[in-house]
């Protein structure tokens, strides 16, 4: 119902015979699927239409009365058409309602107007001592002119709705198209239950997140509650911020007694979670309630739900009939642990008083279960992307590690068990399945104990850049080195001590050198990422290969890289891809300082030689990921700059506009695209990767491979674009730099996802992979003539076949990554076509030379592989 203020201005309802939009959808009721109600409402329709024929111009009279007609046709098509015809109907009635809405707006300012005008009339007349008129004769003056100035914005509205209304009857004449029914779906105005009546309609998940938002936004706080309960299997946490505080607080008591009453922890509970867990009004309800103590005593009887475990038994030796229900437990800790970060950063708290609470439920020596319990959830949240508060993260982590240092003897592992039941990391624990003696399966479960503490508060930083750099950082913005040499050398994280390989540690690392975005992400800056990830590579340049643990963080550390990895100190293994990460982050540092040129101002500070160094430690992990995304960082670093900083310069000259750039003129400029300084640094990163293990070089075709696939990787992001979005194939993702921890761990998930190069045996060539990077870069430039593209004129000048080409989530123009990526014998010939065509084929001599110096200077200085 709109509030109206009264006013001269007519409401709709005042020029046409009391319609409003309420009665207009009261006239308009959802058809159904069945042809009686169906032939119901065409026959409401064809006895109504007189006074339809008053709400909406003719035309939509003419499609609104030819419904009835329909009631001969398949009961499908009458759905189809009703459905159709009360959105299209309700679509109006929305119109109506932002009508009156403006109207009630005009006339509220007519009052506010006239009151001022009458007030100014009194103060004139008295100043001039003349006898004023009484109020009615002042307003009969005033009132006319006052509604005359807002006449024109009034004018504006009517043609605003007969505008709309034109729009209608279009659409009403057009019929029920694919794109109009998907438009009427994303207003809320047809049912998702009946986009099935369009073969042809595929929707999105945004069309069904528009939907839902136009729909239950709408709905009375117990509507949305029903909904939300009835949907709690499917809910799109894109719509949360439409639901009222008053239903979000509803539904976190919900959660809040089955946490205090865990035995109830169900789907329903997680599900209900992880649909708020991002909302303040839910977050600050369920932690406002719910205590650490009782959220410890949750996870725990969880822990002992999934995995079982006596007093002194940690559950590996117990055998179960099923695999262990992890899904719950798993959800239910992830929610948890990004909701506690919303809560966290809720204007209502403060995040030091937090950490206090936080860090004594932790410590707690009455409850010494908390540990393990309480800093596994902050460590699932951070896994799962939770920016807790700064204050909370830096106080609590910073007091965690402060009481770690001042503990004789174990720390954390006598606590996980105490209370006779091993909390495990859902995301580490390994399930075996083997078959018992009489052929039936049977599972067990090992690892994955989350007994260290303060690794998992290190985890917990992984999404909260502000805090992980606050917590590495002094108050004058120089790193921390003490703390910094002590979690790097002084303190282990084995898994022979059920801690996490160095995991945590390096994820905090990542998110204080490269997670944050300068002057966007609170206090975090880039002059301190950099100082930072220097100090992170210089101490283990300085300390790689030490067999004294007693020198580490002193003058003697270092020693030759043997390969003992028994007795040298070496980086944890699993922060190795963290490791790599930063690299990436930095590449453009990198390739300048290993190529001997200038880059972008050398903002980390380590030498060659000290670098290679780091490179070797990167590399000495049974997973690749870390080598692999470093190579693929400065492999598109390398091709910034060698390729594109050279084609800006030759842009730039030839003066810019629209007209592609002539070929031959490219030729006859004399740039040089110089990829053989790529190959050689590729090439001496490689082999640096290798020598933690041993002095043997790799074979050339594995060193090849790993080449081909940071190509392959690094190249498809390609700089300009817009950030990484949903529903676009990974190679056509791309990246306003690479430089950001976001858009690094998403290369991260692509490199994980493609085959390892570590055999030597990748599925492109260098050969295909710098062919493709080069295409891209000089489409970008647009040396091969302009493609289709929305932001520019519709007719494109001659150049690259459109077939080949697609557009990024930016609106930019790359290759076809189908062409590269998933080649076929269709798309392979398109491929090759496009090469041996112009323009291209024009560069494919220059081409064949840059490919020979890079190979030539890939495989310079390989060492002799030992048979």
């Amino acid at each position: 119902m709109v509030d109206r203020e009264d006013g001269p201005f007519d409401y709709y309802n005042e020029i046409y015979a009391g319609v409003t939009g309420a009665s207009i959808r009261a006239d308009a009721q959802d058809p159904g699927l069945h042809t009686a109600t169906i032939e119901a409402l065409a026959g409401e329709l064809e006895g109504d239409s007189s006074r339809v024929a008053t709400q909406i111009e003719g035309d939509i009279t003419g499609a609104v009365q030819t419904n009835p007609e329909t009631a001969s046709g398949s009961a499908r098509t009458l759905a189809m058409k009703g459905h159709f015809a009360v959105g299209l109907i309700n679509n109006f009635a929305g119109m109506v309602d932002t009508f009156d809405v403006e109207v009630s707006a005009i006339n509220r300012q007519y009052r506010s107007d006239l009151a001022s005008a009458m007030r100014y009339a009194g103060q004139a007349a008295a100043a001039t001592e003349s006898k004023a008129d009484d109020a009615e004769t002042t307003a009969a003056v005033m009132g006319p002119k006052t509604k005359a100035n807002l006449e024109p914005r009034y004018n504006r509205a009517v043609a605003k709705l007969d505008e709309d209304a034109d729009t209608v009857a279009t659409k009403f004449r057009q019929g029920p198209t694919v794109e109009n029914v998907r438009e009427l779906i994303r207003a809320g105005l047809i049912p998702l239950s009946a986009a099935g009546f369009w073969p042809n309609l595929q929707l999105t998940e945004d069309d069904r997140v528009q939907h839902y938002l136009n729909t239950v936004g709408k709905m009375s706080d117990e509507e949305q509650l029903e909904w939300i309960l009835a949907h709690k299997d499917d809910l799109p946490p894109e719509i949360a911020d439409v639901i009222s505080p008053a239903v979000q607080e509803q539904i976190a008591d919900r959660v809040a007694d089955d946490i205090e009453n865990p035995d109830n922890i169900d789907e329903e509970t997680v599900a209900l979670m992880a649909f708020l867990q991002s909302s303040a009004p839910f977050a600050e309800r369920l932690y406002t309630r719910v205590t650490p103590q009782e959220m410890s005593e949750a996870i725990t009887e969880l822990n002992y739900q999934v995995f079982g475990a006596g007093e002194h038994d940690d559950g590996s030796g117990r055998v179960l009939d099923g695999p262990p229900p992890l899904e719950v437990y798993d959800k239910f800790m992830n929610a948890a642990g990004i909701t506690l970060a919303t809560y966290s950063r809720s204007d209502s708290v403060d995040g030091n008083a937090l950490a206090d609470d936080w860090f004594a439920a932790i410590t707690d020596e009455d409850h010494r279960q908390n540990a393990a319990a309480l800093t596994l959830l902050i460590r699932e949240g951070g896994e799962s992307g939770a920016d807790y508060d700064p204050d909370f993260i830096d106080k609590l982590g910073s007091d965690v590690l402060e009481w770690e240092k001042d503990q004789d003897g174990p720390v954390w592992g006598p606590r996980n068990g105490s209370d006779g039941v091993w909390i495990r990391d859902p995301d580490k624990v390994e399930i075996t399945e083997w078959t018992n003696e009489y052929g039936d399966p049977v599972y067990n479960v090992s690892g994955g104990l989350a007994s260290d503490g303060m690794a998992n508060v290190l985890a917990g930083m992984g999404s909260s850049p502000e805090g992980a750099q606050r917590f590495f950082t002094t108050s004058d913005g120089e790193t921390d080195q003490d703390r910094l040499e002590y979690l790097m050398l002084h303190r282990t994280f084995s898994e022979s001590d059920n801690s996490d390989e160095g995991d945590g540690l390096g994820e905090a690392l990542q998110a204080a050198t490269i997670g944050g975005t300068d002057g966007e992400s609170g206090d975090y800056t880039d002059e301190k990422a950099a100082g930072l990830a220097t100090d992170v590579f210089q101490l283990i340049a300085d300390n790689s290969g030490t067999d004294d643990k007693e020198d580490l963080g002193t003058d003697d550390a270092g020693g030759p890289l043997d390969g003992d990895m028994d007795n040298e100190w070496h980086v944890w293994e699993d922060m190795t891809d963290s490791l790599g990460a930063i690299g990436a982050g930095y590449a453009d540092d990198i390739f300048s300082t290993v190529s001997g040129g200038t880059g972008s101002g050398r903002v980390l500070d380590v030498s060659e030689s000290d670098l290679l160094r780091v490179v070797g430690e990167i590399g000495h992990s049974d997973s690749k990921v870390g080598v692999e995304t470093l190579l693929a960082g400065v492999a598109r670093a390398g091709m910034d700059q060698q390729v594109g900083d050279p084609l800006d310069a030759f842009v730039k000259n030839q003066g810019g506009g629209d007209d592609p750039i002539n070929m031959t003129t490219f030729r006859n400029s004399g740039t040089n695209l110089d990829t053989s300084a790529i190959g050689d640094v590729l090439g001496t990163l490689v082999n640096a990767s290798d020598d933690v293990y041993s002095d043997e070089a790799m074979a050339e075709s594995t060193r090849n491979a790993y080449v081909a696939k940071a190509f392959e990787i690094g190249t498809s992001f390609i700089p300009g674009g817009s950030a990484i979005a949903p529903n676009v194939s990974d190679a056509a993702q791309t990246a306003i730099d690479l430089g950001k921890g976001e858009l690094i761990s998403a290369m991260q998930s692509q490199i994980s996802g493609t085959p390892s190069a570590e055999g030597g045996d990748y599925r492109t060539s260098i050969d295909d992979s710098m062919r493709y990077a080069l295409a891209n870069e000089m489409l970008q430039h647009d040396l091969f003539g302009e493609q289709p593209n929305p932001s520019r004129q519709p007719n494109p000048f001659p150049g690259v076949d459109s077939t080949v080409v697609t557009r990024a989530p930016s609106g930019q123009q790359v290759f076809d990554p189908e062409l590269f990526f998933d080649r076929t014998s269709d798309t392979n010939a398109k491929w090759d076509e496009f090469f041996q065509s112009n323009p291209y084929s024009e560069m494919n001599q220059e081409y064949d030379e840059m490919a020979d110096t890079f190979d030539r200077t890939l495989n310079a200085d390989r060492k002799p592989t030992q048979e």
